[in-house]
């Protein structure tokens, strides 16, 4: 698939009193008035736009994708004794008052950019050339709505503008009642004006898969429809606008005809064996691996068949470049990889002993629980699931006696992503031996004609596989969810070596997103979702969060157990609804608008240093 090779041009217009906290800076000469002019132009603002994504990325813990996994069941915040931000967000905790404000006007920063491709989109000279004017356009409004949807899974009620012109009073609104109808109109208008083809940019799929995946967080948090293949929610009045007529609105089944669309004439194919999306299978790794060697595997790389939309990485970030230096890295790798440094022994992660996994920062280890869970599920079943030693590292399991539990780690549990953690390799693309894999590069670093990271540093900065935002097996199991149709499900678990289901039922169909999505920025919500707002100490994400305590992990060498850092965790959700806390800095420029999330000024919601 064709890489958006982004550009460094960032494109703003002045604005008015809100423009501080919604970071709608003018940046350049151009306005309005004078900008755009050509196709170009518009290219150039999409790059802008699909390059905020990456900037996300330049800190994975102010990315949606990666923290919502640290705040689910799935992982640990882990990392060193004094890398406190992702134990806060593990303990639903708040270590900075400032701490989110990163995110906060990244979010805003892609809805301001949207909005102003949204309303200049016909100041270009199109040539006649309306497809691409169409495109252009529905690829501003599919982005608009991600980022809306990323800010209220994140914030809750925040302020709606959907305009390049920021008005004098920008206060929050419901998002429930005002945010959500915005976003499936955009996705309806997405739908509309996108073309079908498959070439790194957003496209009609991605928008009828986003639908889906929006439509059922809203149903099920914000409605609390607790198993919707059985239920017929009302239709949803949408806001008139291009692509959007007068009085439509979104039902149930329009959203179910977008995902069959999709499937059915998307022409995505799921990858033929799971492993194979993942890139410890990559040509220098895969046959001196223990676990994939002679196999047959072959890592089905970027754009794979079964990606639908990703973030996309190219060698482009260093250490002296502006405030995102990294962003075009994938930074998660690193934040997950072996957690560098020694244990009382002298050994050290990501060299020889533990290949071919690499060294990092160690947060976000992998939970007790999950493999815990699995291990369990393939015992009741009697079956092995292929995805569980495919997606999680047990270091018992492969580095039984070279893992280095190092003198400040903490939470961890002795499990890694492996769909996200750094791979080394033993051998150059040309088939020769190397003896940099022992100084912990990774197996991007000896390609054919790569010359070294931009950055200086390959073992910072050499990780370029996408990461997955949709996926074609995500999109079967929302299909099964929203009709209580197994086939689709099924599919999912043939290829994991599993036997068919006969029925549907919701509970196996959790179980399935579990682990046929695990580490991929998918399970908090999910989990949010299943339990409806305002949910009590027994619902279903309670009840998985609180079966953290008591588990197994490791501090700074030595094992103990694990504990909620001031109450539990359950009483921290429920407190929150699960929604993080607007940045004060931002509540204090809002000058009123906005108002501080329930559950963050209590005793408990305090991080306090328990390792």
């Amino acid at each position: 698939m064709k890489k958006i090779i982004v550009l460094f041009l960032l494109v703003g217009f002045t604005l008015t009193s809100c423009e501080d906290y919604l970071d709608s800076t003018n940046y350049t000469e151009a306005n309005t008035s004078n900008f755009p002019t050509s196709a170009s132009d518009v290219s150039q603002m999409l790059a802008a736009l699909y390059a905020v994504m990456n900037q996300l990325q330049n800190d994975p813990l102010q990315a949606p994708w990666f923290m919502t996994e640290i705040m689910s069941d799935n992982c640990y915040g882990s990392g060193g004794t004094g890398d406190n931000e992702c134990k806060a967000i593990h303990h639903f905790t708040l270590y900075s008052s400032t701490q989110y404000d990163g995110m906060w006007k990244l979010y805003y920063r892609g809805i301001y950019r949207a909005n102003t491709i949204i309303e200049t989109v016909d100041n270009a000279d199109w040539d006649g050339d309306t497809n691409a004017r169409n495109q252009a356009l529905g690829e501003a409004y599919f982005m608009r709505s991600l980022f809306y949807l990323w800010a209220t899974q994140s914030f809750g009620d925040i302020p709606l503008i959907t305009s390049a012109n920021v008005p004098d009073y920008c206060p929050e609104v419901s998002a429930e009642t005002e945010i959500y109808p915005q976003i499936f109109s955009d996705l309806v208008s997405a739908m509309a004006l996108m073309n079908t083809q498959s070439d790194g940019h957003a496209n009609k799929y991605a928008a009828e898969a986003l639908l889906a995946r929006a439509y059922l967080f809203y149903e099920g948090f914000y409605k609390k429809v607790e198993d919707i293949s059985n239920a017929t929610p009302e239709a949803i009045a949408l806001i008139a606008q291009e692509g959007v007529s007068e009085g439509q609105t979104l039902s149930k089944s329009d959203v179910i005809d977008g995902v069959e669309d999709c499937i059915e004439n998307g022409g995505y194919s799921l990858v033929s064996d799971y492993r194979n999306l993942w890139q410890y299978t990559n040509e220098l790794t895969v046959e001196d691996y223990d676990y994939t060697k002679g196999q047959g595997l072959q890592w089905a790389g970027n754009g794979n068949s079964e990606e639908i939309f990703m973030v996309q990485y190219m060698n482009a970030s260093s250490w002296s470049a502006s405030e995102y230096y990294m962003a075009y890295s994938n930074e998660s790798a690193l934040y997950c990889g072996l957690r560098l440094g020694t244990d009382t022994s002298g050994r050290q992660n990501g060299m020889a002993e533990t290949f071919p996994f690499g060294c990092g920062w160690g947060m976000g280890g992998a939970s007790a629980n999950i493999w815990n869970d699995w291990t369990e599920q393939e015992v009741t079943d009697g079956e092995t699931d292929v995805r569980k030693m495919a997606s999680v590292l047990s270091y018992d399991e492969e580095l039984a006696d070279t893992y280095a539990y190092v003198n400040d780690c903490s939470e961890d549990a002795g499990f890694s992503m492996k769909k996200i953690i750094p791979i080394t390799c033993k051998q150059n693309a040309d088939g020769s031996k190397v003896n940099a894999w022992t100084e912990a590069s990774t197996w991007w670093a000896y390609l054919d004609g790569y010359s070294g990271s931009s950055n200086g540093s390959d073992m910072q900065g050499a990780h370029y596989a996408d990461t997955y935002l949709i996926r074609l097996a995500d999109v079967y199991l929302m299909h099964s969810e929203l009709t209580g149709d197994v086939t689709y499900l099924n599919r999912v678990r043939s290829r994991a070596g599993l036997s068919a289901l006969s029925s549907y039922s919701l509970e196996a169909l959790q179980k399935e997103r579990r682990w046929e999505l695990c580490f991929e920025g998918l399970r908090y919500n999910d989990m949010r979702r299943w339990s409806g707002i305002d949910c009590d100490a027994d619902s279903y994400i309670c009840e998985m969060l609180d079966a953290q305590a008591g588990q197994r992990i490791n501090v700074c060498g030595e094992w103990t157990t694990m504990k909620h850092m001031t109450s539990s965790w359950s009483s921290r959700y429920m407190a929150t609804n699960g929604f993080l806390p607007k940045p004060a800095t931002q509540i204090e420029l809002a000058n009123g608008a906005l108002i501080q999330n329930e559950g963050w000024d209590s005793s408990d919601a305090s991080y306090v240093t328990i390792y």
